[in-house]
C-alpha cells in the first residue's frame, strides 16, 4: 500500500465532513440578515488564511528537520516522488486533513439554543 492510498483513507472523510460543513456555513449564512453574520465581513476571508499558511509552513519546516535527522523514513517506491525539500508531499495531507476537520468539527459539534443558532453563554 503506497502513502497516497494510506491518505486517502482518512482524506475522503474529511472531505466528506468539509464538504458538509461548507454547506452548513452557506446555510447560516443565507439565513440571517446581512450583516448580522460573521460571513459578511471581508476581513474574516482575509485573516482566516494566516493560520493555513503557519501551518502548511511549520509543516515544512518540522518534517524536513525530522527526516534530515532521520527520526522518520520513506520507502522511496511508495512515494509519489513529489517533495517540499526532503518532505514527500504525502506528509502535507496530515495538516489539510487538520485545517479541514478541526473547524468543522468545532462547528458542527457547537452547543445551540433551541432555536438552532449558536449559543455564547
Amino acid at each position: 500500500m503506497s502513502y497516497l492510498e494510506v491518505n486517502l483513507f482518512f482524506l475522503v472523510p474529511v472531505a466528506a465532513i468539509g464538504v458538509l460543513w461548507r454547506y452548513l456555513l452557506k446555510q447560516e449564512a443565507n439565513a440571517v440578515p446581512y450583516g448580522t453574520s460573521r460571513f459578511d465581513f471581508p476581513e474574516y476571508f482575509s485573516w482566516r488564511r494566516a493560520p493555513i499558511a503557519a501551518l502548511l509552513l511549520a509543516t515544512a519546516i518540522f518534517d524536513n528537520i525530522m527526516i534530515e535527522v532521520g527520526l522518520v523514513g520513506y520507502a522511496e517506491e511508495k512515494l509519489l516522488g513529489f517533495k517540499v525539500g526532503v518532505a514527500p508531499i504525502e506528509d502535507f495531507a496530515y495538516s489539510v486533513a487538520a485545517l479541514v476537520l478541526l473547524p468543522a468539527l468545532w462547528y458542527l459539534l457547537r452547543r445551540r439554543s433551541r432555536s438552532g443558532l449558536e449559543s455564547y453563554g
